[in-house]
């Protein structure tokens, strides 16, 4: 377990407080992505638009989602001030738990395994925040039970400890539609849009962005893009080398509460994703394995449809992936 810097009221630096203000500086800094045209789809009139989650000042998207939900919890009156925060992480998001930790003055413990990239163990190391790496996977449900196992454990043990739970949380779609959907909207009108193709984990942005669009255009189809392996969508446990995407072992509350938003769904292979991750890297754009699933899911959308605007979300960058998708000795293992 990696150790404990002192989370203090207000973050340090160059001698300076920073207090609550900075916090909401951030996450509107978070929500200000770009959306992106990728272009037409080989051979169809059928044209992809991407918004960049990792186009600020950090690597990804969810680091939006860990703020947002500490913030609105606070506002609400259900996280008190300094009362320590509990969670189970493949990454990004903890990460984003640990900012707001730092700059709220909330002890954060994270719950993650040894896939956990080296660069974001790194970063959350040094916001203070602790690190309880499970060792071994459920033999069935994977490394999300034996994280989510552990989590209760601790919880049960630590009565005063909170658990954001954001697989349950309606604080998880509500961070998306209070900071997120403003900016989208600035650049999206949703009766241009044929589909959006969204990647599913706790289903947040999905559930935020989808109920948006089909409110402002009902012949919208929404398409849920998802891995082999993930139970959501009535699929078997099985690994992935995915991160971030499926779930092995639980159908997220905040999904199944969606789930009337979802017209189709488009399983992805591990291997289809990272050879599109490939794909966009060749044309300058760097990012993560699960937005290469978004892409390849997609640009089937966007055959099948042969017109028309797709949207999807790209929902990190590619440096925190450097020793794996980036490595071709870790690609080429199976």
């Amino acid at each position: 377990m990696a150790g404990r810097a002192t989370s203090t009221v207000t973050a340090r630096a160059g001698g300076l407080d920073f207090p609550l203000c900075l916090a909401e500086s951030y996450i509107r800094h978070f929500a200000q992505v770009p959306v992106i045209d990728l272009g037409v789809v080989e051979g169809t009139g059928s044209r992809i638009l991407a918004i960049c989650g990792g186009a600020h000042m950090d690597a990804s998207f969810k680091n939006l989602l860990g703020l947002g939900m500490i913030l609105l919890l606070r506002r609400a009156g259900r996280l008190a001030p300094g009362q320590p925060i509990v969670e189970s992480t493949s990454g990004s998001f903890g990460e984003g738990l640990a900012v707001a930790g730092r700059l709220l003055g909330h002890p954060i413990t994270l719950v993650s395994d040894p896939n956990l990239p080296g660069l974001t163990r790194r970063k959350i190391e040094l916001l203070g925040a602790v690190i309880d790496f499970v060792q071994a996977p459920h033999p069935v449900l994977g490394w999300q039970q034996a994280r989510e196992d552990r989590v209760r454990e601790l919880a049960s043990v630590n009565a005063s400890w909170f658990w954001t739970d954001q697989n349950n949380s309606e604080f998880n779609p509500k961070t998306y539609s209070t900071w997120l959907l403003p900016e989208v909207q600035k650049q999206i009108d949703p009766l241009d849009i044929a589909a959006g193709v969204f990647g599913i984990g706790s289903g947040g942005h999905f559930s935020a962005i989808a109920s948006w669009l089909k409110d402002k255009n009902p012949a919208i189809r929404m398409i849920a893009a998802d891995r082999f392996g993930s139970i959501t969508f009535g699929g078997s446990p099985g690994p992935s080398r995915l991160r971030g995407v499926g779930n092995q072992n639980i159908v997220p509350d905040v999904m199944r509460r969606h789930m009337h938003l979802v017209d189709d769904v488009e399983l992805v292979s591990d291997g289809d994703a990272f050879r599109r991750v490939r794909q966009l890297a060749a044309c300058g754009v760097f990012v993560g394995g699960s937005s290469g699933l978004a892409f390849e899911a997609a640009t089937r959308v966007g055959r099948r449809l042969s017109s028309g605007n797709i949207l999807t979300l790209f929902a990190d960058r590619g440096e925190l992936y450097a020793d794996t998708i980036w490595n071709d000795q870790w690609l080429s293992m199976q």
